[in-house]
């Protein structure tokens, strides 16, 4: 009798703790399944900021550098015209090859064509191969920009830049500019987050590798084309304007579900400790979120100054963009470039603190603006000015304020700062209907500002 109401008692002591059990087992489950989810949605999140900001990015460099090439053909028409007229002249070939060199330090190769897309430069080095010529080729036949994509050649994997020079409004040849594939790999290492591998695939052919973050596919210790397997798990593909490229982004082998596994083990080391479930699944969820919350913040923050960063610009145009759409508002996006920190003499600083110079100018900026504007800081001396519903008068007013206000001086530990600030502005819808029109407006006006203040520096120096 006493053996079995011992038991009675020792199974109704146990009652509760099994009920305690079963209720922190269910809650541990859900919890799991909310962080997965979680997970999930913030990796889906950040996969498709990447691959916009980045497949935006490197459109923009291309559309700059087929732009930097037409200035430069422009530029150096006369010598092209020389050159198309004796192309056997060594002097002019080495004077067009030390310009290519000083403008394009990077560059591969060059050539020049005539109009119907035969090369009028033999090749020494057999740097133009087959299919920079077909390409130069296929230019020819319909004078349109040929989508870019990577040309395998035995010294660099490259891509290929051409554009039409005229003389005297009549098309003259072709001028042709080959770069490493390595430049745009440069863009995938910056845009690519942890788990995550950007990838740019060629469009005509499915699953082929052009580029990676390494550089071309050369440099890939694998197969050039990803495998069935592969392909399925790409979660997130945007073409690049200008390009026969897909950028897209492959997750790690396992990146899902190793994160689960790693939650289900978290959960059953909670469980055999089930007593203090509560406190350690709260401190658990905090630490996940703030985690989450400040990762997001330095994903859209630049550490130097702590505001919004070019992802945070991209995400908040796309914004304005919609709203504008169904609003018939308009809004703003102006380019600042401060310029580098002069003494009051007119002399550079050896090196200045950067860092502090851009802090100061960041706050001189910010006193300028109203609350519908927003600062962002993009890059090197480089910030944006996001401003809704603005007309054109007033984002000029406010463009003539900045300016006028970093040209007063700023002051840093090493001394008193003059910056030459340059502007540049586009205004939806007038100046462009999505992204990259109005990222490409504002930038042009932007550099041709600072053209013209280096000129006139120089001028007054």
């Amino acid at each position: 009798m006493t053996t079995k109401r011992s038991k009675f008692f020792e199974l109704q002591s146990w009652a509760p703790a099994g009920v305690m059990l079963v209720m922190v087992g269910a809650l541990l489950a859900w919890h799991t399944d909310a962080r997965y989810k979680e997970f999930q949605r913030n990796q889906e999140s950040l996969m498709h900021s990447s691959v916009n900001g980045t497949a935006g990015e490197i459109g923009t460099y291309l559309t700059e550098l087929r732009r930097s090439v037409h200035l430069f053909a422009d530029s150096e028409k006369e010598l092209l015209d020389k050159l198309r007229s004796s192309p056997d002249d060594i002097k002019l070939h080495d004077q067009l090859n030390q310009r290519v060199r000083f403008h394009f330090p990077e560059a591969f190769a060059f050539t020049l064509a005539n109009r119907g897309g035969d090369p009028l430069l033999e090749d020494f080095d057999g740097l133009v191969g087959e299919v920079c010529q077909h390409d130069i080729k296929q230019f020819a036949t319909d004078r349109a920009h040929s989508e870019i994509y990577v040309h395998p050649n035995s010294d660099v994997y490259h891509f290929d830049i051409m554009v039409d020079w005229d003389k005297g409004g009549a098309a003259q040849g072709i001028f042709f500019v080959s770069f490493p594939a390595d430049l745009v790999a440069r863009t995938l290492r910056r845009g690519q987050i942890p788990g995550h591998r950007l990838m740019l695939l060629n469009r005509n052919i499915p699953g082929l590798i052009e580029i990676a973050d390494i550089g071309p596919r050369i440099l890939l210790k694998r197969e050039f084309k990803l495998s069935p397997e592969e392909m399925r798990h790409i979660d997130y593909s945007l073409p690049v304007a200008g390009s026969s490229w897909n950028l897209v982004d492959l997750p790690e082998a396992g990146l899902f579900e190793n994160a689960r596994r790693s939650m289900v083990r978290d959960a059953l080391l909670v469980m055999g400790a089930f007593l203090s479930v509560t406190i350690v699944m709260m401190g658990l969820l905090y630490l996940s979120r703030k985690k989450t919350q400040e990762l997001d913040h330095l994903y859209r923050h630049d550490p130097v100054t702590g505001l919004p960063n070019r992802y945070f610009l991209l995400e908040h145009m796309q914004e304005l963009i919609d709203q504008a759409k169904r609003r018939h508002m308009s809004f703003s996006l102006l380019f600042l470039d401060i310029g580098d920190a002069r003494r009051p003499d007119g002399g550079f600083f050896d090196r200045p603190d950067l860092a502090q110079v851009l802090q100061s100018a960041a706050v001189r900026v910010q006193a300028t603006l109203g609350e519908r504007d927003t600062l962002v800081r993009l890059t090197g001396n480089e910030f944006a000015v996001l401003s809704e519903d603005v007309s054109g008068d007033q984002i000029t007013r406010l463009a003539e304020n900045i300016e006028a206000a970093l040209r007063q001086s700023l002051e840093i530990s090493d001394g008193t700062v003059i910056c030459l600030p340059s502007t540049g502005f586009a205004v939806y819808p007038t100046h462009g209907m999505d992204f990259e029109e109005l990222v490409k407006e504002a930038n042009l006006v932007m550099y041709a500002a600072k053209r013209r203040n280096s000129l006139a520096a120089g001028l007054t120096q």
